[in-house]
């Protein structure tokens, strides 16, 4: 089952995202932990949307499947796969590329911090062409930051970049010690949800966040 699908831009409303979500969650009889779950995802998801909304063009839809299976033969497990998938594609019109990147803001030259911290600094770093990022650094008054557990992470699948959150944990637990792992901890997607990808191809990226629950 595909929901709706949402345009994103300046001024969109989040809840009525929220309430897609809710009623995906009602359709298919998820439990009141089940649905606080669903919700935090999507509050962390559109969480990116701060920072990105007026520089991208986006959608935002959910995708649910229903599975079912044996344990045993005299029991079966029913579940259901949920996707939250956000796809956003670069402003490539060159007037509002010229407006977008002739407005400074003031920022503190500070790294990102937390998981969806550095998944927003990293589809920054992707997504732009190297002399905008450039410009986008130095207005933002910080270096571009170091990134090379998320970029370690990465593989490449044809003509796309493709990173994953469980990659991520894989590479940052040889060292439980450092503060990758400590942010991983206290994340709550990390926490929460069972996968998140990220796709590159060019200007244009997706994020799909994967949870299964048990009905």
């Amino acid at each position: 089952m595909k929901s709706n699908v949402y345009t994103i831009k300046r001024g969109f409303v989040k809840e009525q995202i929220f309430t897609e979500v809710e009623k995906s969650a009602q359709y298919f009889d998820l439990d009141k932990k089940a649905r606080l779950q669903l919700r935090l995802l999507t509050e962390e998801l559109t969480g990116l949307l701060h920072e990105i909304v007026g520089k991208y063009r986006g959608e935002f839809w959910i995708e649910a499947e229903p599975v079912e299976y044996a344990v045993q033969y005299w029991e079966k497990v029913r579940t259901v796969d949920f996707q939250l998938h956000l796809r956003l594609e670069a402003q490539l019109n060159e007037q509002e590329r010229r407006q977008l990147l002739s407005v400074a803001t003031t920022g503190k030259n500070e790294p990102p911090r937390g998981i969806m911290g550095k998944i927003q600094a990293f589809l920054e770093q992707c997504a732009r062409e190297q002399e905008d990022l450039a410009l986008y650094c130095s207005q933002q008054g910080r270096f571009m930051p170091y990134m090379g557990d998320m970029y370690d992470s990465c593989s490449i699948q044809g003509d796309e970049v493709v990173w994953t959150l469980n990659d991520y944990v894989k590479k940052v637990s040889s060292n439980k010690e450092n503060e990758e792992w400590d942010e991983l901890e206290k994340s709550i997607i990390a926490n929460v949800a069972d996968n998140v990808v990220v796709s590159i191809r060019r200007h244009r990226i997706e994020v799909t966040v994967s949870k299964t629950f048990r009905r």
